[in-house]
């Protein structure tokens, strides 16, 4: 009887215990300006809006695989004065390209 009595207590205890929720860790808030930058200016609007447009215009086109950081390069390259790694040509080429090359694929779906 008594082994049967600390059976039933022990197994009782352990599903009480497995039944409990377990305190989760409080997460840290993340400040506002690490989430999203702010528009202080219309420079940062006008600069916002380019991208905003440029990226619904291609996105448009077919083209949704583009590597921002190139995007950025290119931009930096061209406003710091520097030698952009493709001409003007070679970038319409490529661009031609790739909108040639996303709206054949839209059109076998």
């Amino acid at each position: 009887m008594k082994k049967l009595f600390f059976a039933l207590f022990a197994l009782t205890t352990l599903a009480l215990q497995a039944q409990q929720k377990k305190p989760v860790p409080a997460k840290k808030p993340v400040p506002a300006s690490a989430t999203a930058p702010a528009l202080k200016n219309l420079t940062d609007s006008a600069s916002y809006a380019i991208g905003i447009s440029v990226a619904n215009f291609y996105s448009q086109q077919g083209i949704k695989n583009i590597n921002q950081a190139m995007v950025s390069k290119a931009i930096t390259d061209i406003l710091g004065g520097k030698k952009p790694l493709l001409d003007e040509t070679q970038a319409n080429q490529v661009i031609m390209r790739s909108i040639n090359e996303a709206q054949f694929a839209k059109s076998k779906t």
